[in-house]
């Protein structure tokens, strides 16, 4: 799996790319919730 990027890797460089970084952040959050939710689901399921 890879890392969550923090908002000190994307944010400071480009002012105008703030609303991106946080869609971005957002979104990546999001999948891996549902990322998340779907393994603990097959681990359950498993036993």
């Amino acid at each position: 799996m890879l890392p969550e990027p923090s908002v000190e890797d994307l944010a400071p460089l480009r002012p105008h790319n703030f609303f991106i970084t946080r869609y971005f952040l957002g979104v990546n959050r999001t999948s891996f919730q549902f990322f998340a939710i779907r393994v603990f689901a097959a681990l359950s399921g498993e036993r």
